[in-house]
């Protein structure tokens, strides 16, 4: 079986920042360098849009990743646009900037039917169930898709620090 690849939302990078500052925790950050190496760390364009908004230490360490982010295709925009049809509600219209959270899920779900052998993929958000809002939670169980947090990626792949 295929080693995880991990789908990262926005807001896991940033409670990741919080959680463990790189200064703090080197190790931490050279782990997340490991998956990325081995295309197992992945995130669609629109996140690393998201994180430039901040243009902070966070901005700067994906600015020297790009890699792994993934950037639009046809597809992609298609399986968004699915993903909005069904759950409108996932995206605040009166924000200013378009949101990355349909395009983590349709990235993840992407992935799973694209591929032949598809690997085993899982969408890590901070996002959680809220009555009455639509969350990346709820699309990711509408999809069949695995969904994580930061902090329990980290317990999967046995990471201690």
């Amino acid at each position: 079986m295929a080693e995880t690849v991990y789908c990262v939302d926005t807001s896991s990078l940033i409670q990741l920042r919080g959680w463990r500052p790189p200064r703090s925790h080197p190790l931490a950050w050279r782990r997340l360098d490991t998956l990325i190496g081995a295309k197992r760390l992945v995130a669609p364009w629109k996140v690393f849009e998201e994180l430039k908004q901040q243009d902070d230490a966070l901005f700067h360490w994906v600015q020297r990743r790009k890699k792994m982010f993934r950037k639009n295709s046809r597809g992609l925009i298609e399986t968004v646009q699915h993903i909005l049809t069904q759950f409108p509600d996932l995206v605040d219209i009166n924000q200013p900037t378009e949101s990355a959270d349909p395009f983590v899920v349709a990235l993840a779900y992407k992935e799973i039917r694209d591929e032949l052998f598809p690997p085993d993929i899982v969408v890590v958000t901070e996002e959680k169930y809220a009555t009455g809002k639509t969350r990346i939670p709820h699309v990711c169980q509408a999809y069949g898709l695995r969904y994580l947090s930061v902090h329990q990626m980290f317990l999967f792949e046995k990471w201690d620090f």
